[in-house]
C-alpha cells in the first residue's frame, strides 16, 4: 500500500466546496485499490484502499484532530 499525506486547507467558505465530516472516529472510503490517505496534520488514516482517481475534489475533515484535507484525484 502507497501512503499519502493529504494537503491542508483553510476552512472553505460556505457552499464552495463539497466537505465531508463526521464525530464519529471513522474511515471515510474504503475500497479495493492500493492507496491510503492519512490527514496531513496528525496522520490519522482517512482513506484506506482506494485508487487514487477514484475520488476528486472533495474535502474532509479530519475526525481526529478537526483539519480540513483536500483529496484533489490526480
Amino acid at each position: 500500500m502507497a501512503k499519502y499525506s493529504l494537503e491542508i486547507i483553510p476552512k472553505p467558505a460556505k457552499d464552495t466546496r463539497t466537505v465531508l465530516y463526521t464525530d464519529n472516529k471513522i474511515i471515510f472510503f474504503k475500497g479495493g485499490g492500493s492507496d491510503n490517505y492519512y490527514c496531513g496534520c496528525c496522520d490519522y488514516l482517512l482513506c484506506e484502499s482506494i485508487t487514487r482517481t477514484q475520488i476528486q475534489n472533495i474535502v474532509l475533515k479530519c475526525p481526529e484532530c478537526s483539519a480540513y484535507n483536500e483529496l484533489k484525484g490526480s
